[in-house]
């Protein structure tokens, strides 16, 4: 089957919609921070559903790039990865500050374990993502130090949080 072709046009408008979905995701990252600050998680979950979103979004992103009419298209994909790159550290800080303040608490919900799983390989991938050599020079050393003590907090959150009822034998 032969791939389909894509347009600098068609490309231009999905990175475009990536930008807003940044912008979306840089707004929450905010908001989850705010209501950390209150105990809750439900706006931090919003974030990480957007995450996920943004990752997919970019994976078809990226897609279009390799099935390109040309590859004249390289300010286009420098703006595509700084963009990626953008939001895979706000995404680092916004983890940072999350997981510091839900490190402090006493009593984790009840499933914890399993949501501070997935976001350990989250963060494992986002440092996998981040050796890439596109990012090379870009992800600073103070940034890896940020995103190791991410995992270390998320290490010991895990350690002390409840896992669900499992009722198998």
């Amino acid at each position: 089957m032969v791939a389909r072709s894509y347009s600098r046009r068609e490309i231009e408008t999905l990175v475009h919609a990536l930008d807003h979905h940044a912008d979306e995701l840089r707004h929450l990252a905010d908001q989850a921070e705010a209501e950390s600050l209150l105990k809750s998680y439900n706006k931090y979950n919003k974030f990480r559903v957007k995450v996920r979103e943004f990752d997919t979004f970019a994976l078809i992103i990226n897609d279009r790039f390799e099935n390109a009419e040309r590859a004249a298209n390289t300010d286009l994909r420098e703006h595509f990865e700084d963009q990626q790159f953008q939001i895979l550290n706000d995404m680092v800080e916004a983890s940072v500050m999350f997981l510091k303040i839900l490190s402090e608490l006493q009593d984790l919900p009840l499933g914890a374990k399993h949501v501070f799983l997935t976001e350990l390989q989250r963060l494992q991938r986002t440092e996998q993502r981040l050796a890439d050599p596109r990012y090379e020079g870009q992800f600073t050393e103070e940034q890896k130090k940020r995103l190791s003590v991410a995992q270390d907090i998320l290490k010991e959150i895990i350690e002390r949080a409840p896992n669900l009822l499992t009722f198998a034998a």
